[in-house]
């Protein structure tokens, strides 16, 4: 199901999620629990996302709306392990796949 914020979905680019029809997948993988300085990095997969909703996908040379040729699909955000980088690396894995 996808989540709309002010009529634009939550998905990189504001694209609406195709999988089938997609070139390119998106995976947030939200993880910081081995910072050594500081933490907050977990928050940067969403910020990405939120921002990237704000980019102007409007193509002059092509007279077009690009963001519709994309062919971009946004996974939901992985659950991670805060306590076990190995553990998360299988979770990524096992989401490539």
């Amino acid at each position: 199901m996808e989540i709309f914020h002010k009529g634009v979905p939550r998905t990189f680019l504001g694209v609406p999620n195709d999988l089938k029809g997609s070139k390119y997948v998106v995976l947030s993988a939200p993880y910081d629990s081995t910072a050594s300085y500081g933490v907050g990095q977990r928050a940067g997969p969403h910020a990405i996302i939120e921002a990237s909703r704000q980019v102007e996908t409007w193509d002059i040379e092509l007279g077009m709306d690009a963001s519709q040729k994309a062919g971009i699909y946004t996974e939901d955000e992985l659950e991670c392990d805060r306590g076990d980088p190995e553990r998360n690396c299988g979770f990524i894995e096992e989401a490539v796949e």
